[in-house]
């Protein structure tokens, strides 16, 4: 990797941790807030349908952005937009009479689709430049260098958050989270002529591609998106692993509490939680260090062995510090999985049909994490808690067992 390449990277690290802390204190701000207004449960549960929906509306339109607005632009603009979004919650606050208290629920509502509409498209951007940017090693390198800086910042932030909110009233925290945004906008300057060099180099494959043009239209999205599946050969395999994938981690996610008050308490379930993304943050500051020679779909079957291992220790397992240990190891298996997974997605297919594959799989996931809550919920009242992992683990076969069919086995 070389000087100007890192130093590149160290840029958007960094703007993306300044973003980050804004979508934190933004989440964070947002749900107290609609829990305190609505005094019920119910908003929340509109909060997370909302962000679901967006991704779902807005992920297929992703690559039709990226070609008009350019990822180096959107890095900026994009943030200046959520900026400028939280301008109107501020001047409700301030303007709007405590009766008009539905009015204010509306505008906060109202601005989640921009917030979570920026976010997915810069992150298909991020992933269909990286590849133009690095290869080989250094691209698995630079994968892992975000996901460790993810992994950090998940540790972090949301605590540094909720002490700056428990500081600030709602006014005040959007303020801050105007300026956090505004200050992630400017710190990609200085980086923007390398990444419009790189950006100009997937624009010539994207020309260079015999496709229809694109369409704007929702409608004409999904057809390029339903085209990317029969045309990439891995596209198939990928959106059938991170929908099996998420399917079964969604189900564990929700009995998780559940089971950990089975075999012990209360610290059980924070144990479990903490050395999950301990195994993360451990295995991708390892890769991001020393890559694997594995290649990517070695990795990715890595990964799911190692997950189908934690998912039948936890079947059966009867106690609670084994159970916690497991933890830390299925973290190592879907940090392997995930790092290999989005190499291959990056290295399968060029830059014309990358964003697209990025968006089909992201709905799968979000469809599967839509669903996969009551299956949980469902899978854990008739059969009982555990066999939820052993549900999980079916799927981890499934997902495993067809990566041997894929025609991108030899990546």
């Amino acid at each position: 990797m070389d000087n100007p390449a890192r130093l590149t990277l160290g840029f958007l690290l960094t703007s993306q941790a300044v973003s980050e802390l804004g979508d934190w204190l933004v989440f964070i701000s947002i749900v107290n807030t609609l829990y305190e207004l609505g005094e019920s449960s119910l908003l929340l549960g509109v909060f997370f349908t909302i962000q679901s929906l967006t991704t779902l509306l807005v992920a297929p339109l992703a690559g039709y952005f990226l070609e008009k607005v350019g990822y180096s632009r959107l890095l900026y603009l994009g943030r200046l937009l959520q900026a400028a979004s939280l301008v109107l919650p501020l001047g409700a606050i301030t303007l709007l009479a405590a009766s008009s208290k539905g009015t204010f629920i509306f505008i906060l509502l109202s601005i989640l689709p921009v917030l979570r509409g920026v976010d997915i498209v810069a992150d298909v951007g991020l992933y269909t430049l990286l590849p133009k940017m690095f290869s080989g090693e250094d691209l698995l390198r630079a994968n892992a260098t975000f996901s460790t800086a993810s992994n950090g910042l998940m540790v972090i932030l949301p605590a540094f958050a909720g002490i700056i909110l428990s500081y600030l009233d709602f006014p005040k925290a959007l303020l801050v989270d105007i300026v956090s945004y505004l200050l992630a906008g400017v710190l990609v300057i200085p980086i923007l002529q390398h990444l419009s060099f790189a950006e100009r180099k997937v624009r010539d494959e994207v020309e260079a591609e015999t496709r229809p043009r694109s369409q704007p239209s929702l409608g004409g999205q999904i057809r390029e998106l339903l085209a990317t599946l029969r045309l990439v050969p891995v596209a198939p395999l990928a959106v059938l692993i991170a929908f099996l994938f998420m399917l079964g981690g969604g189900a564990i996610n929700t009995i998780m509490p559940a089971f950990a008050l089975t075999i012990g308490d209360t610290r059980t379930y924070g144990y479990i939680t903490s050395l999950t993304g301990l195994g993360f943050l451990v295995t991708s500051t390892i890769m991001m260090a020393r890559p694997s020679r594995l290649s990517t779909m070695g990795l990715v079957r890595l990964g799911l062995g190692i997950i189908f291992v934690a998912d039948i220790t936890w079947w059966l397992s009867q106690n609670a510090i084994w159970a916690t240990v497991i933890a830390f190891v299925n973290g190592v298996g879907n940090e392997l999985y995930g790092l290999g997974f989005r190499t291959l997605l990056q290295t399968s297919t060029t830059a014309a049909y990358l964003p697209r594959l990025l968006a089909a799989v992201s709905i799968a996931r979000e469809g599967a994490t839509i669903l996969s809550p009551v299956l949980g919920g469902v899978l854990g009242e008739l059969l009982g808690i555990r066999y939820v992992f052993f549900f999980a683990a079916l799927l981890v076969t499934t997902s495993l067992v067809s990566t041997f069919w894929s025609k991108r086995s030899a990546t």
